[in-house]
């Protein structure tokens, strides 16, 4: 057998060849093929980046004409008279309330950014509007409304179709469900949301639980759409909000799903879990919702200016004074420091709970670390002031976000964190808890930025500032996304993402 299938190899063609000699040509001509598409792309992509420049250069005549004669910025793209370009997935996006403009191709890494009528390219992606950190993971929004994500993915929480841990952003997935713009993103510990199009969707891990929201269990590595037959038919989702389990702001109204062992589903019942979406009941219903957040086993909500939240309860984190769970949405106590106050903004971490009321910070729930803020340890049922007679002295709060067992705020364009700080996730450059606010360092990049957006993970955290993203804190996951697993005591730049050219 052996001796014949070489003697076979030594046989002529009828054109003169051996075998071997054919397979070698076959083989010489697949690689020169490989080559030459290899260049094509090349000298395509470049030509793309020369054309796009181009349409910067345009464009940026046209908006310094539109300030030089308005002695302002316009709000959209329209009013400038920019109209044509040379790419049909050309994007070019203003971002509100600067006089920034970030261009791009959709799924090509090209940025730039336009600041006092200068076009520059940047040195990082776009981000906008939102940033969002897990214990493992981080993703954030880009400018042109699509999605990246870095860090742990065992269970495909990245989105780009693999298990392979990414240490720098990867474009999630558009080559299915995912096609509308990405207005919106969260993550949990193994799985992640957005809002794309008005409605919502999921990837990741999932389990008998069902915490993609598609009436399934099974794991998705792709975007999956959240099941829309049920409470969230003819509804746009505006809003998504997960830990571990799941709620979307759609219409004015919360709407859950996952695990309910707590009642954190906020439908009435205990049931152990729903695989589709459902409506919370109680005092938010004929209520508008304008904000959602998601802690571990609970959620909180603001409606018409006051806090509500529901589920688990044994640390205090629902507020309002008791110890036991809800599964119906109550009011967070207001006879204390909220009295008279109107919230505007709430974020649920593990155990404590946050909320912006009248520009200062207000924290209740569990406190061993000194996450609420207070000068204290000792736990709240009930809130109480964040402390601002220190680093908050005179800045005005406008968000806020509760990780594990550290709290970070906005306030007046600048981070301040306060909390558990043994990865550095305060961002000031030490490891030393803190039970009052302390500044996030600004002596490196984060220097002269204003920040828009702040997310705080376990031991980690990540921030938007000047449409750049910036992360600190434990990194052994890679959740900082700026390829490496190095703690950092003070902000790196999350890259631009490995879709670059």
């Amino acid at each position: 057998m052996h001796n014949h299938y070489f003697s076979n190899q030594k046989k002529r063609s009828g054109l003169g060849f051996t075998l071997i000699e054919v397979m070698v040509v076959i083989a010489v001509i697949a690689i020169l093929a490989a080559l030459t598409y290899i260049l094509y792309a090349n000298v395509s992509n470049k030509a793309r980046s020369q054309s796009l420049q181009t349409d910067l250069i345009k464009d940026g005549v046209l908006l310094e004409r539109y300030h030089n004669t308005n002695n302002t910025y316009p709000d959209s793209v329209s009013d400038a008279g920019i109209s044509t370009t040379s790419d049909p997935n050309y994007r070019f996006s203003y971002i509100p309330g600067t006089s920034t403009y970030c261009l791009g191709i959709e799924g090509y890494g090209v940025s730039y950014f336009l600041t006092d009528t200068i076009a520059k390219p940047t040195d990082g992606r776009c981000w906008g509007p939102n940033i969002a950190a897990s214990n493992s993971h981080g993703c954030a929004v880009s400018a042109y409304q699509d999605i990246y994500c870095w860090g742990y993915n065992d269970t495909g929480q990245v989105g780009d179709g693999t298990t392979i841990n990414s240490l720098e952003p990867k474009l999630v997935s558009t080559g299915g469900v995912l096609s509308g713009r990405v207005t919106d993103v969260d993550v949990g510990s193994h799985f992640t949301c957005a809002v794309a199009g008005g409605q919502a969707y999921c990837w990741g891990q999932n389990s008998t639980f069902g915490v993609l929201g598609n009436n399934s269990t099974a794991t998705s590595l792709v975007p999956v759409p959240v099941s829309t037959s049920g409470v969230l038919a003819g509804k746009t989702v505006t809003d998504i909000a997960i830990n571990s389990h799941a709620c979307a702001l759609a219409s004015g109204q919360v709407y859950c799903w996952g695990p309910n062992n707590s009642g954190q589903l906020g439908n009435g019942t205990t049931s152990a879990y729903s695989r589709v979406p459902v409506a919370t009941v109680g005092p938010l219903v004929g209520q508008t919702v304008t904000n959602v957040s998601v802690g571990s086993s609970y959620a909180c909500a603001v409606a018409g200016g006051q806090a509500y939240c529901w589920g688990l309860d044994t640390n205090g984190q629902l507020g309002d004074g008791g110890s036991s769970y809800s599964s119906t949405p109550v009011a967070v106590n207001t006879s204390g420091v909220l009295n008279g106050q109107t919230v505007t903004a709430i974020s649920a971490g593990t155990t404590h709970t946050c909320a912006v009321a009248g520009g200062k910070a207000y924290c209740w729930g569990q406190n061993p670390y000194g996450e609420l803020g207070n000068g204290t340890t000792s736990d709240s049922s009930v809130p109480v002031a964040v402390t601002a007679s220190g680093a908050l002295n005179g800045k005005f709060v406008t968000d806020i976000s509760a990780g594990g067992n550290h709290t970070c705020a906005i306030a007046s364009g600048q981070v301040y964190c306060w909390g558990l700080n043994s990865y550095g996730q305060l961002g000031n450059n030490s490891v030393t808890n803190s039970s009052v606010p302390v500044a996030v360092s600004t002596s490196g990049l984060l220097s002269n930025k204003t920040v828009s957006s702040v997310s705080a993970g376990t031991s980690n955290t990540c921030a938007l500032a000047a449409n750049q993203a910036f992360c600190w804190g434990g990194n052994s996951l890679g959740q900082l996304g700026n390829n490496t697993t190095d703690t950092s005591y003070v902000p790196v730049q999350v890259l631009t993402g490995n879709d670059h050219p």
